[in-house]
């Protein structure tokens, strides 16, 4: 028995809905995960899509973890970035070793029965027509309540990756939204059927399409205009390790103008500028901010972005066309990430910290190489992947 065969009977079960009244106004719920940000963020711009798509809907966003018992939160959230900081050979194994597709009962192991009783009441309270998940933990859950008879509704799930790890893919999910054909051939070779799959990308906040003079927009923002620009960034939530990269960088022979976004943590902020006044003066300026909603508008005014390739930011960046030097991914989805960026021309990997200065000087200072690398990020863009994710979701109303 192949593999298609073993899962055949999981895979996208069509389930009766007539308990239901048709409802004029059909209710559509997103369900994200505020394990980091990206999630959350895929879910908004969703939101925001459905609000344009020119249909009457009743849309609601949860997040997930907001239903979760204090100890619940730190094991999805707090307890994860420690140990991809501090023992990221134990997430690699933890990721590898959960990537089953369609796998039985994962749900019942890794999710206790009370982890989500919160949130799973209050979807049955809104009894939703559609829930277009953006984290597979919604996914998850919602799948369980459909096996069992506590919901009925129809389930699409968005991967905001490259790749589909195996917790994405749950028995009861109409729809898949993956970010690549590859993607897409992945889950047709495991059996899936093709019409409940689609290669739409990754959403994005239509902001990061618009196009902005680069010298009005850098002197907006206070920064130089002139100057090439590498961008690092420690995510809306200030996570990350960025302290040992300041000296690492100041290295660089080239003038050039870092931007290190330090997000809502005002204590990274504070270390990075101390660690940026105890440098001796090169030919590097560094401009440090805390959480801006106008990440687009500093996208508009760099050429590089140094760092970590999560999934939205990735997508984003792809919009404004920028090139990618790839350092310390998160082991797992972000490394797969990095490999498809490598792979399309779109970046370099930077994981040697005594060469870090080297290959950003050899990149910085290849002008034409820069910008055929900025042209193949620019190719992975799908600017109209929330589009695409409306309207092929509410066609599961009908």
């Amino acid at each position: 028995m192949n593999i298609s065969e073993a899962l055949r009977p999981f895979l996208n079960p069509r389930r009766k809905t007539e308990g239901r009244p048709p409802r004029t106004t059909p209710r559509v719920l997103i369900a994200s995960a505020s394990v980091g940000m990206g999630h959350v963020s895929a879910g908004k711009n969703l939101e925001a899509e459905y609000a344009r798509c020119g249909r009457p809907l009743e849309v609601r966003h949860l997040d997930i973890l907001e239903y979760f018992s204090p100890p619940s939160q730190m094991a999805y959230r707090d307890a994860y970035f420690r140990l991809v900081a501090d023992h990221a050979p134990v997430v690699r194994l933890l990721y590898d070793m959960t990537d089953r597709p369609f796998p039985k009962n994962l749900a019942r192991i890794l999710l206790h029965p009370r982890t989500g009783h919160r949130f799973c009441e209050e979807v049955a309270a809104f009894d939703p027509d559609l829930v277009v998940t953006t984290h597979f933990t919604p996914a998850m859950l919602l799948s369980r309540m459909v096996r069992k008879g506590q919901l009925q509704t129809r389930i699409a799930t968005v991967v905001t990756d490259f790749d589909v790890h195996g917790l994405w893919l749950q028995n009861q999910l109409d729809k898949f939204f993956v970010s690549t054909e590859e993607s897409r051939e992945y889950l047709l070779a495991l059996g899936v059927k093709p019409e409940t799959v689609c290669a739409s990308g990754i959403p994005t906040n239509p902001v990061y399409g618009e196009v902005h003079a680069r010298e009005a927009c850098a002197a907006a923002l206070g920064i130089a205009p002139n100057l090439q620009t590498l961008l690092i960034s420690a995510g809306g939530l200030g996570i990350g390790n960025l302290l040992p990269l300041i000296p690492i960088l100041n290295r660089i022979q080239l003038p050039i103008q870092v931007l290190v976004m330090c997000g809502k943590s005002a204590e990274l902020k504070a270390q990075v500028d101390g660690a940026i006044a105890s440098l001796t003066p090169g030919k590097v300026v560094f401009r440090t901010f805390g959480f801006t909603t106008q990440m687009d508008r500093f996208m508009s005014c760099c050429d590089l972005i140094f760092g970590k390739p999560g999934g939205l930011t990735t997508w984003e960046s792809f919009r404004k066309g920028l090139a990618w030097a790839i350092h310390n991914p998160i082991p797992g989805q972000e490394e797969r990430n990095m490999l498809r960026i490598l792979e399309a021309g779109a970046g370099i990997s930077c994981q040697n910290p005594f060469t870090i200065p080297y290959k950003l000087e050899s990149l910085l200072g290849d002008p034409d190489r820069l910008q055929r690398m900025r042209e193949c990020s620019a190719k992975l863009a799908r600017p109209d992947a929330g589009q695409v994710i409306v309207r092929e979701s509410l066609q599961l109303l009908s």
